[in-house]
């Protein structure tokens, strides 16, 4: 390159040389900048409640409040008045409906199980769900009605994987067996308290 062209150009190339200087310069500052970032975004991460990370916001977060979680809809506290009210006019309604059609196993059947549940909701407690009980009169019906073999292994498996959480189950068994004719031989009300007490451990 002759001298009078770096002369011509020399503002040029001082320019570029300045600029590359500066990039230059900058390159360590940038590096701490992406690491205080990274550093920031760990610890927001870690202050997230119950310390889940995004889409588990906690235990009781969003996404966290299923039916069954705390009361009915997932509010704590136990269910409202009116929810168990509800249940109460459920079975009076259910009676009525078993009484016209006496033979009918599915209204006995969800009948009873309401039943169960006015049970369950009379005692108290935050969580109220289905257990081990339900799920034994749904697998005797399932027989009763002759359901299929894949419908009644179904029934079956619910069953056991219920009764697995019973209280106790020596006094389970033993409901269980005086409702072993169930539905043909209707339920009473005793009965199926002492299968819900058994199973709750009372």
């Amino acid at each position: 390159m002759s001298a009078s062209v770096i002369e011509k150009n020399a503002a040029s190339i001082a320019l570029l040389v300045a600029i590359i200087a500066l990039v230059v310069a900058l390159i360590p500052q940038f590096k701490e900048y992406k690491a205080g970032r990274q550093t920031a975004i760990a610890q927001e991460n870690a202050a997230a409640p119950g310390g889940a990370g995004p889409g588990m916001a906690g235990r009781d977060g969003p996404g966290m409040g299923a039916p069954g979680m705390g009361g009915p809809g997932g509010s704590f506290g136990g269910p409202s008045e009116e929810y168990v009210a509800k249940y109460h006019e459920r079975v009076a309604l259910l009676n009525d409906a078993v009484a016209k059609e006496p033979g009918n196993i599915d209204l006995i059947l969800e009948r009873d199980k309401a039943l169960f549940m006015v049970m369950r909701l009379d005692a108290g407690g935050r969580r109220i769900a289905p257990g081990a009980s339900e799920s034994y009169l749904t697998q005797l019906a399932a027989k009763a009605k002759g359901v299929s073999a894949l419908d009644l292994n179904q029934a079956e498996l619910t069953f056991l994987q219920a009764k697995a959480r019973v209280r106790n189950h020596e006094a389970f068994d033993a409901a269980c067996e005086a409702l072993k004719n169930y539905p043909k031989t209707p339920a009473t009300t005793e009965q199926l308290q002492a299968l819900l007490d058994a199973e709750r451990g009372g």
